[in-house]
């Protein structure tokens, strides 16, 4: 009857020390010296054990951060330059386009004024042979300087200087007056009329005041000497004279002033009368062929060419 209470106490009881396997001895050097696998268990075999200090790796990455800020420095700057390119080229577009939408116009009145002003002080342009101031012989800087020459680079455009150097033309038209006080024409200073001396090639040339296109290319009242501006250059006198008054040499001069005339009674003080010469007009040239007004000459296709007036007997030129 006792029996099973053996038995329950023989495995209660600890187990022996030959049934638990012994340890491996402890190789030297202590924990630090490599150890060897346990084969059986399945255990990798290890050289050595190492123990890391966390401290000492935390100070071998003190570069790190600051390797890091300055890349992502370095892609920020990358963003910036990219933008400020990409705008750039966009703002240069924009305005671009915009100002290829964009229509410059002067007004009418500013556009017939500048020409004009060009006109009057250059010159016109050598396809502009419709002018009254064709081909620039009284404009103001020509007649400082010399007539001036057609541009090489097109007719449309300004015409250009030849003699750089002012008031080089010499006398210019020489007019003296006449038995009946009329202007007369005498280039070689002798005193005489010179269409009375049969001078070699002669033409008068208080008659082709007006040297336009409208004028001198009519086939009626036209002459070959002024057909052209190279002709005008060739046989009319330098326009650069060495003097300024308003006589036919400054035709752009006017003259305001007064004159005084002997009274008809004995004893009265002379009478006083004012002198206008306006621009571009000279009263007394045309005097030689009569005693007519502006608007005569105006009106007669045959006196065109000794006025700068408008005509309503031009011919159109282009």
């Amino acid at each position: 009857m006792r029996q099973p209470a053996t038995r329950r106490n023989m495995n209660s009881m600890p187990q022996s020390p030959v049934t638990r396997p012994p340890l491996p001895p402890l190789a030297k050097g202590g924990r630090y010296a490599p150890l060897r696998g346990d084969v059986r268990l399945g255990l990798p075999r290890r050289d050595s054990l190492q123990i890391r200090n966390p401290i000492s790796e935390i100070q071998n990455r003190r570069g790190s951060v600051l390797i890091v800020v300055i890349g992502l420095l370095l892609v920020v700057m990358l963003i910036g330059i990219t933008f400020f390119t990409f705008a750039n080229q966009e703002h240069s577009s924009a305005e671009y386009y915009a100002d290829s939408a964009k229509v410059y116009s002067i007004s009418p009145d500013m556009t017939l004024f500048e020409m004009a002003l060009e006109q009057l002080i250059i010159g016109p342009h050598d396809d502009n042979i419709q002018s009254v101031l064709y081909p620039g012989k009284y404009s103001l800087v020509p007649n400082e300087l010399g007539l001036f020459g057609a541009n090489p680079k097109g007719r449309s455009l300004t015409t250009i200087p030849l003699d750089r150097h002012p008031y080089t033309g010499g006398f210019g038209i020489n007019i003296i007056s006449g038995p009946q006080g009329q202007p007369i024409l005498d280039q070689n200073f002798n005193g005489k009329d010179d269409a009375l001396e049969g001078l070699p090639n002669y033409f008068d040339l208080i008659k082709n005041i007006n040297l336009s296109g409208a004028v001198q290319l009519s086939p009626t009242y036209g002459i070959s000497q002024a057909s052209s501006r190279q002709q005008d250059f060739n046989n009319f006198p330098a326009i650069d004279v060495g003097y300024t008054y308003p006589d036919i040499n400054n035709l752009f001069l006017a003259y305001i002033g007064n004159t005084s005339v002997p009274s008809p009674t004995v004893g009265n003080p002379p009478n006083v009368y004012s002198v206008i010469t306006p621009s571009f007009i000279r009263p007394g040239v045309p005097a030689r062929r009569g005693r007519e007004s502006q608007q005569q000459l105006a009106n007669r296709p045959d006196r065109g060419a000794t006025t700068v007036a408008p005509r309503t007997s031009s011919t159109c030129a282009w």
